[in-house]
């Protein structure tokens, strides 16, 4: 788990169940960023979001819980052999 880092992607790449924690903001967005591979999804709260380019913290990012983050990892427990769903937007 990490947010939008090297170490993130090479996870990723290598098959390793990865999760990327987002901002909504563009041009820092999963859509561009997400990491990618069969064991790889994210977590972005699904909004239009600008505060953060002013600020040195991400509302955005501290916003997703713990058990949020929890959630998507039992789900990678669940799914040991299948594809990881690639998207995870948290309506809010």
């Amino acid at each position: 788990m990490a947010c939008s880092t090297g170490v993130l992607h090479l996870a990723a790449s290598l098959g390793v169940y990865t999760l990327g924690l987002y901002s909504p903001m563009r041009p820092i967005h999963p859509g561009r960023w997400m990491p990618v591979g069969r064991k790889a999804t994210y977590l972005a709260l699904r909004k239009d979001c600008n505060l953060c380019r002013k600020s040195t913290t991400c509302a955005c990012i501290e916003s997703i819980s713990v058990d949020e983050v929890f959630q998507q990892f039992n789900t990678f427990f669940e799914r040991r052999e299948q594809k990881v769903q690639q998207s995870v937007y948290l309506n809010r």
